[in-house]
Formats: structure tokens, C-alpha cells, sequence
């Protein structure tokens, strides 16, 4: 059995920061602040000290881009640190998935979302998530009945147990393609 202690984990890292700067501590002492502590401006204060020392550091790109957009609503600032990340690491995957889910939900940019999505695939071909969120716009959004039903058959594939893939492909088979 683990015992978590997120409080004595807290206090390592705030006691490792009397140290010379160390970004790395400073960025996992963000992700805890965000993820167990719900302190979402501590955290992105932590990654923004982060990127002040190293602004190429792409881990703090990536997880200051997810807090602006999942807890301050800043989707603009999203796009541009995922797109930061991936200008420094390119096959960055989950900026680019998580740019692709952006582009798609709070710019409408469907071609965007579906070019991040297929450069995903071509670096992780088992991508699940990816899968199965490339088959749902490609279904939704292009119609291509044919391609998504591909999506949706390869994340069964890869996790037969799959509901979401599961309840799609019956819906595609039963309302737009004949099998």
C-alpha cells in the first residue's frame, strides 16, 4: 500500500527551492500545486518562474498551457505556450493532442485539429485518445464516414474493451454506413 503525502511533498520541494533555482523542482512543485492542492495561481506562478529562468523548457510550456486552458479559461495563451512547446520539441505528444482538442473545441479550426491529431498518429500510432478523438471529428465535422469508422475499429483493436469506441461505431454502422 502507497501513502501519499502530498503535504511532506510540498514541503521537500518549497525546502529544495532555498537551493539555487532549480526549474525542475519548480515545475513539479507546480504540478503538485495544480493537481493536489487546486492552487492555480500558485501553480502557474511556479511555471512562469520556471520559464523566466529557462524559457525553452518545455515541460512548463506544456503544463502552463493546460492550466491556462482548463482553470483560467485563457485559450488564446493556451495555443500559444502548446505551440511554444511544440516550435522546441515537435514531437511533443501530448501538445500537439491537447493543441488539437483546443483548436477544435474553442477555435472551430477542424482542419487544424484533425493536421495535430494525424502528426500524433504518425509519432504514436496506438494512440487511444487520439484515435478515437480523430474518429469523432472525421465523423461529426467531415462526414467521412469510411475514415471514422477506421478510427474507431483500430482503437477496438487496441483496447477491445473501449465503450466510447464501442457505442460510436455502432451509431456510424447504424445510421450512415452499411457493413
Amino acid at each position: 500500500m502507497h501513502l501519499r503525502d502530498y503535504d511532506g511533498a510540498k514541503a521537500r520541494f518549497e525546502e529544495a527551492l532555498r537551493e539555487p533555482e532549480d526549474v525542475n523542482t519548480l515545475c513539479n512543485l507546480g504540478l503538485l500545486l495544480e493537481n493536489h492542492f487546486e492552487d492555480y495561481d500558485r501553480a502557474k506562478a511556479r511555471y512562469e518562474e520556471v520559464l523566466r529562468i529557462n524559457p525553452q523548457h518545455v515541460n512548463a510550456l506544456y503544463n502552463l498551457g493546460l492550466l491556462l486552458e482548463n482553470h483560467f479559461g485563457d485559450y488564446d495563451g493556451a495555443k500559444a505556450r502548446y505551440e511554444e512547446a511544440l516550435r522546441i520539441n515537435p514531437e511533443h505528444v501530448n501538445a500537439l493532442y491537447n493543441l488539437g482538442i483546443l483548436l477544435k473545441n474553442h477555435f472551430g479550426d477542424y482542419d487544424g485539429a484533425k493536421a495535430r491529431y494525424e502528426e500524433v498518429l504518425r509519432i504514436d500510432p496506438k494512440h487511444v485518445n487520439t484515435l478515437g478523438n480523430l474518429g469523432l471529428l472525421l465523423l461529426m465535422h467531415f462526414r467521412d464516414y469510411d475514415g471514422a469508422k477506421l478510427m474507431f475499429e483500430e482503437v477496438l483493436r487496441i483496447d477491445p474493451q473501449h465503450v466510447g469506441a464501442r457505442e460510436c461505431l455502432g451509431s456510424l454502422l447504424q445510421n450512415h454506413l452499411e457493413e
